[in-house]
């Protein structure tokens, strides 16, 4: 019987519905994945079992490395950024690599602009348990004088006090999250080179 190939994709009117829930969270919206949670903030996706090192998660082309280090570490990446969640299952996953063996996580951002003028828009989320709220905001532009340059900023603040039971509230539960990145895209003749660089701050 051959190997079955699994690729699942969160996107559109499924991904917008996520928006202010973790990476991790997002990614369980997807038949065959589920949670490691190791605290109010902390969660990494199970695929076939296996978390951490045993999955690797690419952003916008580049490894994403530090969900690797433990149990504590869950994946810095900003979920806002995302126009498509891939989770990938079965040989196809091989082509990333070993490290790969549970699969593979693709978090693909939308392509730059590519024609002159600007576009915005902003997101927000309220959580009532834990008084959580979410601020998301993005801006992209083709420059119409140097129309072979183009480029996106994208910005994401999260803050939430601690977490509510029904008769108490969870001490040292509460979080505040930063979150940036910066994208731009110079074409050539025959070319396109693309840029990316991404932070955040967690407290």
């Amino acid at each position: 019987m051959p190997i079955q190939d699994l690729k699942k994709e969160l996107s559109g009117k499924a991904l917008q519905e996520t928006r202010g829930l973790s990476l991790s969270e997002a990614l369980t919206k997807i038949n065959g994945v589920t949670m490691l949670q190791t605290g109010s903030t902390i969660s990494k996706p199970i695929i076939h079992g296996l978390h951490s090192n045993r999955i690797l998660t690419i952003n916008n082309g580049v490894r994403q490395e530090g969900q690797q280090w433990g149990n504590e570490h869950a994946p810095e990446i900003d979920p806002f950024i995302a126009d498509k969640l891939t989770v990938i299952k079965g040989v196809d996953e091989l082509k990333y690599g070993s490290d790969a063996i549970g699969g593979v996580v693709l978090v693909d951002p939308k392509p730059l602009r590519n024609k002159p003028g600007y576009a915005a828009e902003i997101n927000t989320a309220y959580f009532t348990n834990n008084r959580q709220y979410v601020l998301s905001g993005v801006f992209e532009q083709q420059l119409k004088k140097i129309s072979a340059f183009t480029y996106r900023v994208q910005g994401t603040f999260k803050k939430a006090a601690n977490a509510a039971t029904p008769g108490y509230r969870l001490n040292n539960t509460a979080s505040e999250e930063k979150n940036f990145s910066i994208t731009a895209g110079f074409k050539k003749e025959n070319s396109v080179q693309n840029y990316f660089i991404a932070g955040s701050l967690h407290g």
